[in-house]
């Protein structure tokens, strides 16, 4: 069919048998021809593979929200009201982790240039070459989120999270938190960090010949030898509140404690502050004019 194509622009596969990696090899494989592909699972919902437990509770969540915004006194008073109020809430976002053997066929042109200077003359001798390099790239467990709700750029932000420590989902770890559901399937997540698997791949390949620093690339071929997924869920604590008349969520790494989200500034806070600043300064000037003058009398 994909060789002897009268027209097919899409492969729907109906069911996902009994050997899902397999089955993904040759979506990718399919893919790699140009064609579309899609699938019907049949299945209502996805069950994650694994799990990553929370290594921080409740109590030493909010204790590290609470320090990292009492520090700073110019923001709205209503994140640290509520920190300490603890409006936070533990979730369990989900992941895909992805494995592919990526095999790369990279060709290139270059043509380096010498000069030989003489005392009448110049020289310049010109090279051509062809460049052709074949790799192939591992990649394991690469970590791509599947919530809509929550931005991929703050997950990545987030991480990383040790995923060594991931263990076989077990429902009693995860029903004291709430579980988002996936909104991306393996495939749609795949085609997202698509491009930064063969940028990575493309890199190696360059890497891997010589003179790659001013070679050309004429043509870059990807094919995908092995592709699989895994669902995973991975810990996070969410602090909501009221500040400045919006809504605000910051976010910390229920593994680690790192913190993302910036707090906004309370303008009242600045302009008290500020007046402070300019009232010292204003009486530390007649302080000093004072001095002088009595000094000069």
């Amino acid at each position: 069919l994909l060789a002897d194509n009268f027209g097919v622009n899409c492969f729907l596969f109906l069911g996902e048998g009994r050997d899902p990696e397999s089955l993904l090899a040759l979506a990718a494989h399919v893919r790699s021809r140009g064609l579309q592909t899609a699938l019907y699972s049949g299945r209502d919902a996805v069950e994650p593979d694994w799990i990553l437990p929370f290594a921080i509770d409740r109590r030493e969540a909010q204790s590290r929200f609470v320090h990292r915004f009492r520090a700073k006194k110019l923001i709205e008073p209503g994140v640290v009201d509520a920190a300490k109020a603890g409006h936070i809430s533990g979730v369990y976002v989900p992941f895909w982790l992805l494995d592919a053997t990526l095999e790369t066929h990279w060709h290139a042109v270059s043509s380096p240039t010498e000069t030989e200077r003489g005392e009448q003359n110049e020289t310049v001798t010109a090279r051509h070459f062809c460049h052709y390099r074949r790799t192939v790239s591992e990649y394991k467990t690469v970590p791509a989120d599947a919530s809509e709700r929550i931005d991929g750029r703050l997950m990545n932000l987030l991480g990383p999270f040790d995923l060594s420590q991931l263990v076989p989902f077990d429902p009693a770890l995860s029903k004291d938190f709430f579980a988002e559901a996936n909104t991306f399937t393996a495939e749609q997540t795949f085609q997202r960090v698509r491009e930064q698997l063969e940028a990575d791949a493309l890199r190696a390949a360059r890497d891997a010949a010589e003179s790659q620093s001013y070679a050309e690339t004429k043509s870059c071929r990807h094919l995908y030898q092995s592709l699989s997924a895994q669902y995973a869920l991975l810990p996070v604590w969410i602090l909501t509140c009221r500040a400045g008349g919006y809504a605000q969520a910051f976010f910390m790494n229920g593994q680690t404690g790192k913190i993302v989200g910036e707090a906004p500034l309370s303008l009242t806070r600045a302009l008290q502050w500020f007046g402070g600043v300019t009232a010292a300064v204003a009486a530390a000037g007649e302080l000093i004019w004072f001095t002088l003058d009595k000094f000069l009398k």
